[in-house]
């Protein structure tokens, strides 16, 4: 087995978080794998595991990670963070963009990127990638009626792009603003679509980018505009998961979804970049297929690493990974990785419910999990506490904001200061509200047939109950989980999400205009947040980081609760790097070495 730790070299990474998804750097290469084992499988198909559905294969509209370890197959950015540095390479695009400040015009002050794009890329169905179709996506991005919310807070500083009226594949976007992560939100804000197929009608044409990018003409002209409302509700419901729908210029199509089985992807025997590979590693495909399998529990698992019957698995059960490593005959067959990860686990809490609109309230709620015994008993250890959305060895982690200990007899302290006392005798804190007498009892969304989540709800009953407080646990798909937390139609559930460093941009979950499912929020930290956005000095900017941090610790949002390493295990047949990008892996760069 591998292990790395985390250390400093982990903060020079994508500075550009889009889905719970881009972390840490880890180098970690597989030795030498010679060996005499007969492998049961020798086709070149890469199978991984997945514990849940994905929701949208529509990049635009898609809010998780699972998602984008399926999509990123499927479509093209214009640049992506190398797997191992994290510094962007070029994917669509031939080269890093030619930067520029913008000296006259509307938009002086800012800067400009120009872009060209391969002139080899091409759709499907022959049609060259040209920007035209940046400038369609970048609309459908923008159009009100298409619900975009982890993209929009980072275009809303573009003020135009153009296309070259003498070259279709040279694109140059200009940006209202000096925004301090402006090229990454540029190159990787989205995968670019093509707008003769996922625009049929051509309706976006008749629009200007200007009409998008002010918010309230936006608004006025889809309004009074049915075809564009039209093509909104075609986006967004027609191109999610029906393989005849889907196109893209990836490397892969989508074959066949089978709900909650699996996930079928095929190369494409046309594949554009297929020549281009030798000089832009962003193009790799060496897998012919790749499969993702829907496994709902780890017992599941286990059975097929056991039968050989996937080759990838990441995040896996921290007890039955341990139990791995001291089975000397199943490592003659895979590979065990322990690589850092800086992906975050919390429990959200609705501020927006009375119950929980007390912050005294939500600081009790944080005494009263154990976070000790959840990851000693649930993640065999496998866990580092943290005080607050930042990680610990970023320079603008805020050392004044203690861990938040596991103590039932403060918890009741602070109950009782905002007048929750248990005043019937049957063990749950209570208070009057609006004439009506509210017992502390807090729903728990938890994902139906998941073990490791009814775990973390059975251990959470045990620990607040000790305080006063009920949990009662509430299965449903994890689909819908997401849905509900997105609608603010909850209580409390978990969560996870990517650290972005050496610098965060922390409009999309903490603005009260981003997507925030906490209803966290003021005047100051907009204020805040908005300022960090354009501020180049990084003295001033890390206070303005660690003043944000402060008033997220007071106002408890979220119970922050550890960061893992990532259990992974790989099949010897392949050649592999782990990765720090989410899931850890790559599964269109694992090579078959048999």
């Amino acid at each position: 087995m591998k292990k790395n730790r985390p250390n400093q070299r982990l903060l020079i990474v994508l500075s550009l978080l889009i889905f719970l998804g881009v972390s840490c750097v880890q180098d970690q290469t597989n030795e030498d794998k010679s060996t005499t084992v007969n492998y049961k499988r020798t086709s070149n198909e890469v199978k991984a595991v997945l514990d849940r559905d994905p929701g949208s294969l529509n990049p635009i509209i898609s809010t998780s990670a699972i998602d984008r370890q399926i999509f990123e197959h499927l479509f093209s950015y214009l640049m992506v963070p190398d797997p191992q540095t994290l510094e962007y390479i070029p994917q669509l695009a031939k080269a890093k963009p030619e930067v520029k400040e913008t000296r006259e015009g509307p938009f002086a002050g800012g800067v400009h990127f120009t872009f060209d794009i391969h002139d080899e890329a091409k759709w499907d169905d022959g049609t060259p990638i040209t920007g035209n179709d940046y400038i369609f996506t970048l609309k459908a991005v923008l159009n009100p009626g298409v619900n975009a919310p982890n993209i929009l807070p980072y275009v809303e500083f573009i003020g135009d792009a153009q296309v070259d009226p003498n070259n279709p594949k040279r694109i140059i976007v200009y940006t209202k603003e000096k925004y301090f992560l402006a090229e990454e939100a540029v190159v990787y804000a989205f995968p670019i679509l093509p707008a003769h197929i996922y625009d049929a009608d051509d309706v976006l044409s008749n629009y200007s980018l200007s009409d998008f990018l002010d918010v309230d003409k936006a608004q006025s002209v889809f309004d009074s505009d049915e075809a564009l409302q039209r093509f909104a509700d075609t986006f967004t419901k027609d191109f999610n998961r029906e393989p005849s729908k889907i196109s893209g210029s990836g490397p892969y199509r989508l074959v066949s979804w089978e709900d909650n089985q699996r996930i079928r992807l095929a190369k494409k025997e046309n594949y554009w970049g297929n020549n281009l590979v030798a000089k832009y590693s962003a193009l790799t495909a060496y897998p012919d297929e790749l499969v993702f399998e829907i496994v709902l529990d780890a017992a599941g698992t286990t059975s097929l690493l056991k039968s050989e019957e996937v080759d990838v698995v990441s995040n896996f059960n921290a007890t039955q990974f341990a139990d791995f490593e001291q089975d000397e005959s199943f490592k003659e067959t895979y590979e065990l990785h322990e690589p850092s990860s800086l992906v975050h686990y919390f429990l959200y809490l609705n501020a927006c419910i009375p119950k929980l609109q007390d912050k005294r309230v939500r600081r009790a709620l944080a005494h009263l999990v154990d976070v000790e015994t959840l990851t000693d008993v649930i993640f065999n250890g496998n866990g580092t506490r943290l005080s607050g959305p930042v990680h610990p060895d970023a320079e603008f982690y805020n050392k004044d904001l203690p861990i938040i200990s596991y103590s039932p007899e403060e918890a009741q302290k602070i109950f009782a200061e905002a007048g929750w006392e248990d005043s019937n005798g049957n063990g749950i804190v209570d208070k009057e509200m609006d004439g009506e007498l509210v017992e502390m009892r807090i729903n728990y969304l938890m994902r139906a047939g998941n073990e490791r989540s009814r775990n973390i709800g059975e251990l959470l009953i045990q620990s607040m109950k000790a305080g006063g407080v009920e949990v009662v646990l509430e299965p449903i798909e994890t689909s819908l989980i997401l849905d509900r937390v997105k609608r603010k139609d909850y209580e409390m559930s978990t969560g996870g999400r990517g650290f972005a460093v050496p610098l965060w941009d922390p409009k999309q979950n903490w603005h009260t205009e981003g997507d925030n499912r906490m209803c966290f929020g003021d005047a100051r930290s907009d204020e805040i947040i908005d300022e960090i956005r354009v501020t180049f000095d990084t003295e001033k900017r890390n206070e303005l980081y660690k003043e944000l941090q402060a008033i997220i610790y007071e106002e408890q949002p979220l119970i922050f609760l550890f960061i893992l390493n990532n259990l992974m295990i790989t099949h010897k047949r392949f050649d592999m790097e782990t990765t720090g990008i989410t899931p850890g892996y790559k599964p269109n760069r694992f090579k078959l070495n048999i």
